[in-house]
């Protein structure tokens, strides 16, 4: 797969309408921070439910980081909410 597949990269799919909701995290220390962002705004502008948490002080991985890092915890229960609510 190459970066031209909307499999591997999103942002090239002709359409993210009618995706189901999504939880978009992006660090700010993260060089893919920008393509994070530019998907979440783009699944809203398409009419997807998305809330997109910006982490203003945690580099990327940090969500591995949970040794040391408050932010990966806290945003790891927040996954497993927003999982555990797809099936109540």
């Amino acid at each position: 797969p190459s970066r031209q597949d909307p499999r591997v990269w999103p942002l090239v799919a002709p359409s993210l309408e009618g995706l189901p909701r999504a939880l978009v995290f992006t660090a700010v220390f993260d060089l893919l921070r920008d393509e994070g962002t530019e998907y979440a705004e783009r699944l809203e502008k398409e009419g997807v439910d998305v809330r997109h948490i910006r982490q203003p002080e945690v580099p990327h991985g940090y969500i591995t980081m949970t040794r040391i890092c408050r932010e990966a915890n806290d945003d790891i229960a927040m996954m497993a909410r927003e999982v555990a609510s797809l099936v109540d």
